[in-house]
C-alpha cells in the first residue's frame, strides 16, 4: 500500500492543474439539509459549482479554514476583513457622501 501524499506534494499537484480545473469566485451560498451541506459557488452573482458535503466535512473544512485564516492574520499582522464587513463600509461610506 502507498503511503499518503505529503501536503507539499498535494498542494503542488493542485497547484498544476490545467485551467479547466481550477475555479475562481467571489461570492457563495451556503445551505444545510438533514443530510448534507451545500455549498454554492457564484461569480459576479451568477452560480458557477454547486458542491454537496457532509455535516462532518462541512464543519471540518470550516474549521481548518479559520485556522488557517487566524495564522495568516497572526503572522502578517494584518486584519481581513468579511465581505459583510466590506459591504457595510461601502454603505456607510455611500450614505455619509449623500448627506454631505
Amino acid at each position: 500500500m502507498a503511503a499518503d501524499p505529503s501536503f507539499e506534494t498535494l498542494l503542488q499537484e493542485g497547484l498544476n492543474l490545467p485551467d479547466e480545473k481550477q475555479i475562481y469566485f467571489n461570492g457563495f451560498v451556503v445551505s444545510m439539509t438533514p443530510t448534507d451541506a451545500v455549498i454554492l459557488l457564484q461569480r459576479n452573482n451568477k452560480p458557477i459549482l454547486s458542491l454537496n458535503l457532509s455535516h462532518t466535512l462541512a464543519k471540518t473544512l470550516a474549521t481548518q479554514l479559520l485556522g488557517v485564516i487566524q495564522s495568516f492574520e497572526k503572522e502578517t499582522k494584518l486584519d481581513i476583513p468579511t465581505l459583510d464587513r466590506v459591504n457595510e463600509a461601502i454603505q456607510n461610506a455611500n450614505k455619509n457622501r449623500n448627506q454631505g
